[in-house]
């Protein structure tokens, strides 16, 4: 039992350690949404600029060439 009583405590101070209040966590939370959102705008930028160049091309390369 005492081996037991033991292990929990150590689990129970990690938890501890671990733990952060919910200030903290959506604070966090809202950081990572806003960087997801900015990774969202330079997709979509890239996409547009590749879709864009693409469409160029087909139109007039075969008239350069």
């Amino acid at each position: 039992m005492e081996g037991d009583n033991k292990d929990l405590r150590q689990i129970t101070a990690t938890l501890e350690i671990q733990k952060v209040n919910k200030s903290q966590f959506l604070n966090t939370r809202k950081k990572h949404d806003l960087k997801g959102l900015e990774h969202d705008v330079k997709l979509f930028k890239n996409q547009n600029h590749c879709n864009t160049l693409d469409n160029y091309l087909e139109k007039y390369l075969p008239i350069h060439i």
